[in-house]
């Protein structure tokens, strides 16, 4: 993936990185002289591009870890402040996760999750749990990945986990089952984990891997309905008892 500039179709700096999956390359150019002091309170209240929220927008749609791995500025003229040049960041391995294409449907859905981030009336109380969600999809241990899930699905439901996340994502009966009894598995993953017991049991009821698989798509899903949301999300006024639950 690649970003470049917005008009003049793909530049040739651009053209080494735009077919290698999980590149985020943003260059920004900045020209000429500096602006007169008169619009200087203009440009002070321009908006500004929030990069971290487009990655978290990129992520939850493609379910995959994108990460910017570096950015280039180039300076010249009067605003040659430092000269620019090249900055790199850590970025997971590409066998950390499948391929992600972006296509036209999936651009429609990052730009609407995208816009959710700024707008949602939830966002506050989903900013940890994002965090969390993030990190495990960069994680390269399952064990690793399984308790940051959880921390993010223990920050978004505040107690009662199995019974909340089914009661939140399930949209019957079975499938609200399903998802308690696998969230109740992998939470007793988590346990051992923590508390560094043998895990013999527990994984023969569900392997560690599809544990992960299963936590951190629940987690996935429960934030962007949460996103969805049109008012403010209570995990307390979720209940077990809903004829949903069995």
């Amino acid at each position: 993936m690649a970003l470049g500039p917005l008009s003049g179709g793909r530049p040739d700096w651009n053209r080494y990185y735009v077919d290698r999956p999980g590149v985020l390359h943003a260059r920004s150019i900045v020209v000429g002289k500096p602006p007169p002091t008169a619009l200087l309170p203009l440009l002070q209240h321009l908006p500004r591009f929030n990069v971290s929220q487009a990655l978290t927008a990129l992520r939850l749609v493609l379910n995959a870890p994108i990460a910017m791995i570096f950015q280039e500025q180039d300076t010249e003229g009067m605003m040659a402040f430092g000269g620019g040049g090249t900055t790199w960041a850590w970025s997971p391995m590409s066998t950390f996760g499948a391929v992600a294409t972006l296509d036209e449907e999936k651009r429609t859905e990052v730009l609407r999750v995208w816009k959710l981030l700024q707008t949602s009336t939830n966002i506050g109380l989903l900013n940890l749990p994002l965090r969390w969600w993030q990190s495990s999809l960069l994680r390269a241990g399952h064990e690793d990945k399984l308790i940051d899930a959880w921390i993010g699905l223990e920050g978004l439901f505040r107690n009662d986990y199995p019974e909340r996340l089914a009661s939140f994502l399930g949209a019957d009966v079975a499938e609200a089952a399903a998802i308690k009894i696998n969230a109740g598995i992998s939470y007793g993953w988590r346990s051992k984990i923590v508390h560094a017991e043998d895990p013999a049991k527990v994984a023969k009821r569900l392997s560690l891997q599809k544990a992960v698989q299963l936590t951190t798509e629940y987690l996935r899903s429960a934030l962007l309905k949460v996103l969805d949301l049109p008012g403010p999300f209570s995990p307390d006024a979720l209940k077990s008892d809903n004829g949903v639950i069995p």
